[in-house]
């Protein structure tokens, strides 16, 4: 028996920040963003040796044992060793699994793009599917926040579990004011000829920098947690240019949008510290130059993938000035519309 899992990863446009607690508890948060053609994978295959194996090949990393009921944490694969562990006692009575699984993502580590939630929507979609349990996205994406923000304690929203879940263009409500207190997902109704005049518009460029997103979320956290003035100020104005991208978003006003990233941009790098640092100011002041409507680092920041948003007419120029950065760091892709997919053989 085989199972192969994919998830798609996203690209976030307006509200990020705001579906992590205690922010989204107190306030309510908004997010907007859309899943791409990228994605993490998870295969599983049983086997006959009474032993689990999870062999993580983006990474390099490989951890084996005896089939057991439950996995210490120890270690490197702490995230599968998690999930795993979550699966057999909630969804095998506590039975281990005798099984190989293969894992591996088609972003970088630390990229921006939600890769380690997609990633355990896809073990968790696997794992389900190989005993026998289908989950509809919100099941998905809420197993895949506990797994990991409650038993595992890893840092982050719930924008990334949902994106991975639902796929598509997502208006996302979190905290106060949603069903339960957790989130609604509402899909945006796109026209055609906006998400193609979108897609021209765009560029993702890799800053060749990893980040560890956790560090970064802990400190806005805190500022929030603390009351901290000017932290939550800006916050809550992250929030309403949520409001105001879905209405631009909805209408087609690219350049609009570019200028709620820009002003969402201004307004992150007031939130913590390690938000941004010289070399992404130094390429984003020279985008302004090349003449882009705005742009700011996917995900936490610190590293990763910067997003642009330019005119059609300047994208190419934009792109070759980032290809003598780095030659490879710019991302061709596109909207994806389907949410985390699995298939058993």
């Amino acid at each position: 028996m085989k199972v192969i899992a994919k998830s798609p990863l996203r690209i976030s446009f307006a509200g990020g920040g705001t579906d992590v607690s205690p922010y989204c508890d107190i306030y309510g948060g908004y997010v907007i963003n859309s899943t791409i053609h990228l994605y993490t994978w998870a295969i599983i295959t049983k086997n006959t040796s009474n032993t689990i194996t999870f062999y993580a090949k983006d990474v390099g990393l490989e951890f084996t044992s005896q089939a057991v009921g439950e996995i210490s944490l120890q270690g490197d694969l702490v995230l599968h060793k998690g999930i795993y562990n979550y699966m057999v006692k909630h969804y095998n009575n506590g039975q281990p699994l005798s099984i190989d699984i293969v894992t591996y993502s088609e972003c970088p580590l630390g990229s921006g793009l939600g890769g380690s939630s997609s990633l355990s929507v896809s073990l968790i979609n696997a794992i389900g599917r190989f005993l026998g349990f289908e989950f509809n996205e919100y099941e998905l994406a809420s197993l895949a926040y506990k797994i990991e923000r409650e038993n595992l304690g890893l840092k982050g929203g719930l924008q990334d579990q949902c994106a991975a879940s639902f796929g598509g263009f997502n208006f996302m409500e979190f905290g106060k004011g949603c069903p339960d207190g957790k989130f609604l997902v509402t899909p945006l109704r796109m026209k055609e000829g906006v998400t193609a005049m979108l897609q021209a518009s765009i560029v993702m460029f890799y800053t060749g920098q990893s980040r560890f997103s956790g560090d970064i979320v802990d400190q806005q956290s805190k500022n929030i947690a603390d009351k901290n003035s000017s932290a939550l100020q800006q916050t809550h104005k992250i929030k309403e240019l949520a409001l105001e991208y879905r209405q631009a978003l909805l209408k087609g006003d690219i350049k609009q949008m570019g200028h709620l990233l820009h002003a969402s941009w201004e307004a992150k790098k007031l939130t913590a510290t390690k938000i941004t640092n010289h070399q992404i100011d130094e390429i984003y002041t020279k985008a302004q130059q090349i003449g882009i409507y705005g742009g700011k680092i996917s995900g936490a920041g610190g590293g990763g993938y910067m997003m642009f948003i330019v005119s059609p007419e300047k994208r190419f120029d934009l792109i070759k000035y980032l290809k003598t950065i780095n030659p490879d760091g710019v991302l061709y892709t596109d909207f994806s519309p389907k949410g985390s997919q699995a298939w058993v053989f």
